[in-house]
Parts: C-alpha cells; structure tokens; sequence
C-alpha cells in the first residue's frame, strides 16, 4: 500500500537480488529498543563488528512474522507446522515466521577480519533480500497472489557433482558390497549371460578387479595449464600436415620421359624444338 506521497507503509518486497534486509525507517525505534534487550543495552550498529565464531554465534536471531494469505487451509492444526506462529500469536496463529540468523545478516570480511551488518533501517520501504531467503524455499503462487516460506533441509556438502545422490533412480542392489569380480565373471554379467543374482558382481568392479570410483573432475582453468593444451593441439596438427603430405602421390611423369628420350646428357635443353615422332 501507498500513502499520498508514494511510500510503502505496508507490505514487502522480496527480491533475490538484493543481499540485505532493508526495513523501513518507520519501524526503526522498536528495532532498536528490541536489539538493546537482546543485547544487553547494546545499541544495533553499521559500523565494523570485531567478532569470533563463538560471538556470532551468540548473536540475537531476527524473526520476521509475515502475514498469512486468506486462502490459507485453516484445517491444519498451526502448532504441527513449524515456521507457523502458533502458539506465539494466538491472535494470528497461522502467520508465517522466517528466522534470520546472524551468520545470514553479518558479513565477514576476510581482509579486515571484521564483521558488517547487512540490515538497514533507514529505508523507504521494506525489501527482504537473499538474507532473508538464504536456508529456505521460497515459492511464487501467482495463481493465488502470494508467497510461501519454507525451511529448506540442511544437506552435507560435497566436494563434486559426481558424489551427490540422485534419487530419481534405483540403486543398485548388491549380495556383497566387497565383492570383487573375475574379469570372465565381469564379462559373463556385462554380457547377460550370467542371470543367477548371486553371481552379480558391483558396477565398481565392472571391467576392473580393483575398486574405482569417480570421486572428482578436474579443470584446465590455469594459463599455464590452458597454454599446454594449446601447444598440445598446435603439435597434433603439425603432425597430421606432415603425415598428409607424407602421403599424397608424387607426379613421375617427367622421370618416366627421362628413360624413354635418354639420359639428361644426351637431351638438348637448349633446343628451341623437339620433334617426337
């Protein structure tokens, strides 16, 4: 909504693009006053925040209650759903709240060893930024004109693409996961011809009698790496240009003529004519 001047008074803008949590200045004082309580009379800042792992940590999390949409199912029980408020606000129970911690509105600066706040309260307007939407799901209902938050699931990171775990697909179910396989027994399986489970053998072991597995992939992103690749192809080229000329045929017209007309000696080049009868 608009006042006359063409503020924001209410409501909310949720951009990705933006990285911070701007609020609007409006609600500045009780930001504030609530900061000082969780804090201990420490008044919220802008400035450089000298802080360890164990500090942030210690940091208060920000809890942003959003509205809930009328069309909301208020056959569910409130309480059973986390990020609904519940219990919290009885008087709108099924309100959406969204926890920022402090590790998603402080950011580290590596050079400096210090910390930034990446909240403004001096805003025309309030605007949630990737702050806000990190660690969750974030799904645009346009045929009902609104917006649902979500925790998302916490997953391990991995060091490749190639260890991740794909549930579209079965796994592969093995008698023996330490099995290892003949190379007559490999091929038997490759081949179909083996149909007895039992005699199965693990992909890994396929074609190998040792374990192998893809545990990374590697990229040529370094200049000296990329310029010893273009040398390598430069080297390839100028091998196959030598091998095809190596191979085209050689005209042996003219040493043919050599041994039907005599040798060089007895052949007046000098000559302006020569009749071949």
């Amino acid at each position: 909504d608009r006042n006359g001047d063409g503020i924001f008074t209410e409501g909310a803008t949720v951009d990705s693009g933006t990285p911070y949590l701007l609020f609007d200045k409006t609600i500045e004082a009780a930001f504030q006053n609530a900061w000082r309580k969780a804090m201990g009379g420490t008044p919220f800042s802008y400035g450089k925040l000298y802080l360890t792992k164990q500090q942030v940590a210690k940091m208060p999390t920000i809890l942003l209650q959003l509205q809930s949409s009328d069309t909301v199912d208020q056959s569910m029980n409130p309480k059973s759903v986390s990020n609904m408020a519940g219990d919290l606000d009885q008087s709108s129970p099924y309100d959406v709240l969204v926890a920022v911690p402090a590790t998603h509105y402080l950011q580290y600066y590596k050079h400096g060893n210090f910390y930034r706040s990446l909240i403004s309260l001096q805003n025309e307007g309030t605007i949630l930024g990737a702050s806000v939407m990190q660690g969750h799901n974030v799904l645009y209902d346009l045929e009902f004109d609104r917006i649902g938050f979500a925790e998302a699931p916490t997953c391990k990171i991995l060091r490749s693409s190639f260890e991740a775990d794909d549930d579209l697909f079965d796994e592969v179910q093995m008698t023996d996961p330490n099995q290892v396989a003949s190379e007559e027994e490999t091929e038997s399986y490759v081949d179909g011809e083996s149909s007895d489970p039992a005699e199965k053998v693990p992909l890994e072991s396929v074609g190998t009698a040792k374990r192998s597995r893809i545990s990374g992939v590697q990229y040529c992103t370094t200049a000296t790496c990329q310029s010893y690749t273009v040398v390598g192809y430069a080297f390839v080229a100028t091998a196959l240009f030598i091998a095809y000329n190596l191979s085209r045929p050689v005209d042996r017209s003219g040493f043919m003529d050599m041994f039907e007309y005599g040798d060089e000696d007895e052949i007046d080049f000098d000559a302006e004519e020569h009749t071949i009868l």
